[in-house]
C-alpha cells in the first residue's frame, strides 16, 4: 500500500509520517515538502511539493492532509486563508483527479462556515467545499486543542489553553468534549481508519482521543507548567524566609514537601513511559498509593491551616494559595494521566485479542 502525506513538517504530519512508516500495512510513504526533514526512514520518500502537483504519476491508496497554519504565522488573514482553504482545497481536487480512493483531512473541532471566529469559519467553509468534491471516501478529523506537539514556534495561547481546558474537563464532566488531545492520538487515529466503508465520515475529538498513547507531555523538559512550578517554589521559599518561623511556616514547608513529592511522582511516570509497558504499569500501581498519601497529607495540613486562619498575613495567604492551587492541578493532571494510560492498555489488549 502506498500513501501520500501533505504537511509532514507540521506537528501532526510529522507524527503521522512516523506512524505510517512503522506500520507494515504501508510499503511507501510519499511526503511532498518545500523543506528538508531532519529524520529519515526506508519507507519515507520526500519529494518536491511543486513537482507533485504538476507531474506526480504514481498511484496512491490514500492521501493524508495535515496542513495548517495561523494568522500570526501566515502574516495576515488573507494569507492564512490561502493556506488553510485554497491550498488544501486544491490538494483535495488533485487527489480526486488522480483517482486516490480515500482522503483523510485534519480539520478542527468547532469548524463552522457561519462561525464568528475567522479560524473556525475558514475550517468550516473548507469542510463544506471538500464534501462537494466527488471523493470515493472522505474522512474529516475534528480534534480540539492539540497538545504534545514538538513545534519550533512557541504558542503561549495553546499552552495556557491546554492547562485550563485539561483541568476544567477533569473537574466538570460536561466539558469532556473540550479536553485537549495529544498529537499522537490524531496521527494514530488517521492511520488506523483506512479502508472505511462510509463515503463521508466525521471523526470528533472524543473518538480521536481513544487512539492516544499514554501521555508523555506533562512536566517535560520544555513544559511551561514545570517552569511555572519552579518559579512558584522559588517565590514561596523567598517569602517564607522573609517571615519569622512558627507553626504556620511549618505548615507552608510541609505543603511544599507534599508538592515536591507529587512532582517527583509524575516525573517518575514520565521516565517509565520511555522504557517499557511493564515499568509503566508498575509505576501506575504505585501512583495510586502515592496520590492517596499526598491527599491525606494535604488534608491534615489544610485543617491545621484553617486553625491558624486569624494569624494570616498577606504573605502567608499568598504562599498557601499558590501551594494548594499547584497541588490541586497536579492531582487533576495525574489522575487524568492514570485514566488515559489505563484506557490505552485496555484498547491495546482488545486489539491483541482480535489479532489472535
Amino acid at each position: 500500500m502506498r500513501a501520500i502525506l501533505f504537511g509532514v513538517t507540521g506537528a501532526t504530519g510529522r507524527e503521522l509520517a512516523q506512524v505510517l512508516c512503522e506500520d507494515d500495512f504501508w510499503t511507501e510513504v510519499y511526503c511532498p515538502s518545500r523543506r528538508p526533514l531532519d529524520w529519515t526512514h526506508s519507507k519515507l520518500k520526500v519529494i518536491d511539493f511543486n513537482e507533485v502537483m504538476e507531474s506526480f504519476d504514481l498511484a496512491c491508496d490514500a492521501a493524508f492532509i495535515c496542513i495548517g497554519t495561523t494568522v500570526k504565522q501566515a502574516g495576515s488573514v488573507e494569507a492564512f486563508r490561502k493556506v488553510d482553504f485554497d491550498l488544501i482545497f486544491k490538494i483535495c481536487q488533485w487527489a480526486n483527479n488522480k483517482s486516490i480512493p480515500e482522503v483523510h483531512l485534519q480539520s478542527s473541532m468547532g469548524a463552522d462556515p457561519h462561525a464568528k471566529m475567522n479560524y473556525m469559519k475558514v475550517k468550516g467553509e473548507l469542510e463544506e467545499a471538500v464534501k462537494q468534491i466527488d471523493i470515493d471516501r472522505l474522512t474529516i478529523y475534528r480534534p480540539t486543542l492539540l497538545c504534545g506537539a514538538h513545534r519550533q514556534d512557541f504558542r503561549i495561547a495553546e499552552e495556557l489553553g491546554y492547562v485550563v481546558l485539561k483541568t476544567l474537563a477533569a473537574i466538570f464532566p460536561a466539558l469532556k468534549k473540550q479536553q485537549p488531545v495529544e498529537v499522537s492520538s490524531v496521527a494514530r487515529c488517521m492511520a488506523k481508519r483506512v479502508n472505511q466503508k462510509n463515503k463521508i465520515e466525521m471523526i470528533e475529538s472524543q473518538e480521536i482521543a481513544k487512539y492516544g498513547m499514554p501521555p508523555k507531555r506533562f512536566l517535560d523538559e520544555n513544559s511551561l507548567i514545570l517552569k511555572l512550578l519552579i518559579i512558584m517554589c522559588i517565590i514561596l521559599v523567598i517569602i517564607s524566609q522573609m517571615i519569622s518561623m512558627g507553626k504556620l511556616e511549618q505548615v507552608v514547608y510541609a505543603l511544599l514537601t507534599s508538592l515536591a513529592m507529587q512532582v517527583f511522582i509524575i516525573n517518575y511516570n514520565r521516565i517509565s513511559l520511555s522504557k517499557n509497558e511493564v515499568m509503566l504499569i508498575k509505576s501506575l500501581e504505585k501512583s495510586y498509593v502515592y496520590l492517596l498519601a499526598t491527599i491525606a497529607v494535604d488534608s491534615v495540613l489544610f485543617i491545621n491551616f484553617l486553625s491558624l486562619y486569624n494569624e494570616l498575613s498577606w504573605g502567608h495567604a499568598l504562599s498557601i494559595a499558590f501551594i494548594l492551587i499547584s497541588s490541586l492541578l497536579i492531582k487533576v493532571y495525574h489522575s487524568e494521566n492514570i485514566k488515559l494510560c489505563k484506557q490505552f492498555f485496555n484498547q491495546k489488549s482488545r486489539e491483541n485479542n482480535k489479532e489472535k
